[in-house]
């Protein structure tokens, strides 16, 4: 079974110290606010991608947030 893309995070752990994830509030949104959520964020670090920081990185959070949306139309 592969990893879920909540399961981990990209550039570190700051989320996952959190009691509530934001994924875990934003997994109880209907399915095309989720989306538009994901899609949105996605193309946000794919903008900016190596503007604010590494590209790299960017282009893999944008990346996670794909695999987020391929989740959420995989399973819902």
């Amino acid at each position: 079974m592969t990893e879920s893309a909540r399961d981990y995070m990209v550039a570190g752990d700051h989320y996952k110290q959190m009691e509530v994830e934001p994924w875990d509030v934003i997994d109880t949104w209907p399915k095309i606010e989720r989306m538009a959520f994901y899609r949105g964020n996605a193309l946000k670090y794919l903008m900016r991608a190596g503007r604010k920081g590494e590209m790299l990185d960017d282009i893999k959070k944008a990346k996670h947030y794909c695999e987020k949306m391929i989740e959420v139309c995989s399973y819902d």
